[in-house]
């Protein structure tokens, strides 16, 4: 797998989202982001700039094995939390998890990797999904 390619959705999100600060989520190992309202329109603009498919509750069904997988790993999709995913086809896949907080008025975005196979992705891979973020 090519190191560059996961990077390069990584740094178009946070290109076209500089406002963002990113730390890492151990529990889920993600690079996370919460912001509110002001900026949901335009990070969701951006996730569907750079993410093949979104996926929600009423569609997750029908989605490819490895969306459903990231869902389920995650405690399923609720309404309003939404699954972005790369190329699914890919031998690792980029995915964004979009969950609003109560009210709806901030918002919680985990980007991470996962691999078709189950396995971690490869240290460089992960060394340069993280530099993306500057976490």
């Amino acid at each position: 797998m090519e190191t560059a390619w996961p990077q390069s959705v990584c740094m178009a999100v946070t290109t076209s989202c500089p406002r963002l600060d990113w730390e890492w989520d151990g529990r889920f190992g993600a690079a996370l982001s919460a912001f509110g309202a002001e900026q949901i329109d335009h990070v969701e603009r951006a996730l569907d700039a750079e993410f093949s498919s979104r996926w929600a509750v009423d569609n997750i069904g029908s989605a490819p094995a490895v969306a459903t997988g990231i869902a389920e790993s995650r405690g399923g999709l609720r309404a309003g939390q939404k699954l972005f995913i790369s190329d699914p086809e890919q031998d690792i896949v980029v995915f964004a998890a979009w969950w609003p907080w109560g009210g709806g008025d901030r918002v919680s975005v985990r980007i991470g990797l996962v691999s078709k196979s189950g396995a971690l992705p490869p240290d460089d891979v992960l060394v340069a999904f993280r530099k993306s973020f500057e976490i």
